[in-house]
């Protein structure tokens, strides 16, 4: 009896929890700025307060990769492999 009241409660609690509706979500109202009209910004511009700063250009190293300019060797070789 204790086990079908059990199995009696573990059933209906999940279906009570999920029977009460959830809020809605409000969502944030709109705003909509135009910057089509200058009058409406006033202010001043602003730069940076500092200079730019120029450094020396980064070294140009040569590849470690050595590139053949000649295969005739590997070619022949591949010729007498036929």
């Amino acid at each position: 009896m204790r086990f079908l009241a059990l199995c009696l409660a573990l059933v209906t609690v999940p279906a009570l929890a999920q029977s009460q509706p959830k809020p809605a979500a409000k969502k944030p109202p709109v705003q909509k700025v135009d910057f089509n009209d200058p009058d409406l910004i006033n202010g001043t511009l602003q730069g940076p307060d500092g200079e730019v700063v120029v450094g020396k250009p980064r070294p140009v190293f040569e590849s470690f990769k050595l590139v053949r300019d000649n295969f005739n060797d590997k070619l022949m070789a591949s010729v007498d492999e036929m």
